[in-house]
């Protein structure tokens, strides 16, 4: 079957079997979901914008004693982070990442973390 956009739809896909993969899209998008509804910084904090551009989104949420930073990178490319941001999250814990790797002063392209400060 083709989309209207002319590429093929795959209508056999079941994503009970992608949740199953930890590197896979739709089981990084369930554990997104699933600690807004864990951690009430997500849900019920503030939210502090730290940086945006048209390549990188970092925010900060805190509620009570629970703070972290999501720092997205919207591109293609790799994206230096700002040092004021990683000075804020060199001693965090990441608690997700779409990437296997990490480097608190370089996000690779399509890169998603969310860390615990």
């Amino acid at each position: 079957m083709e989309n209207y956009y002319g590429s093929l739809v795959h209508t056999d896909n079941n994503y009970k079997e992608y949740l199953k993969h930890s590197d896979s899209f739709f089981y990084f998008l369930y554990e997104t979901i699933m600690l807004r509804k864990r951690k009430s910084a997500f849900g019920l904090g503030q939210y502090e914008k730290l940086f945006i551009d048209e390549a990188v989104y970092a925010y900060k949420r805190t509620y009570k004693d629970e703070t972290y930073v999501v720092l997205v990178n919207l591109t293609d490319d790799f994206y230096e982070i700002d040092e004021k941001i990683t000075d804020i999250i060199k001693d965090g814990q990441v608690i997700q990442n779409n990437n296997p790797d990490y480097d608190p002063e370089i996000l690779d392209a399509y890169q998603s973390v969310i860390i615990e400060i």
